[in-house]
């Protein structure tokens, strides 16, 4: 919290960042020790079991068909995270690949559907590709 200066009053107020003041009001209300403490607890940690349920609760409340994983924090020592990433692989990644999920988007793709669903919304219906800034060189469905 400190790096990011999350409790400073300028954070959040940045164009596109708006979202993250909530992160501050959340910090003031509840004190950086519980704003850490429920951070943590959002977090897939703990045994493989309890990585996968976590991870399993994140994928159905959000949708989400992709996860990154990060094994080393504030100064852990290298041992430490080479064990949990090499216990991660060996017990977890194993049952995430059983997963059935939708593959992501390429970037072309993702932008694609991104503009026509805004072109949608605001009411321009155009078959074409007319204003699509580039072509869309793939299979639509």
């Amino acid at each position: 919290m400190k790096h990011y200066e999350m409790t400073s009053e300028k954070f959040g107020t940045q164009k596109s960042y708006e979202f993250y003041s909530n992160v501050g009001k959340f910090i003031k209300k509840h004190g950086v020790d519980g704003a850490a403490h429920d951070f943590a607890l959002l977090m897939p940690w703990g045994t493989p079991e309890q990585v996968l349920e976590k991870v399993a609760f994140i994928r159905d409340t959000i949708d989400t068909n992709g996860v990154f994983f990060n094994f080393s924090f504030a100064g852990m020592p290298f041992d430490d995270a080479e064990r949990s990433l090499k216990c991660f692989a060996r017990y977890v990644l194993p049952e995430l690949k059983k997963w059935d999920t939708q593959p992501m988007l390429d970037a072309k793709e993702r932008s694609y559907r991104q503009w026509r669903s805004r072109e949608r919304r605001i009411g321009e219906h155009s078959e074409s590709f007319k204003g699509f800034p580039g072509k869309a060189p793939f299979h639509l469905r």
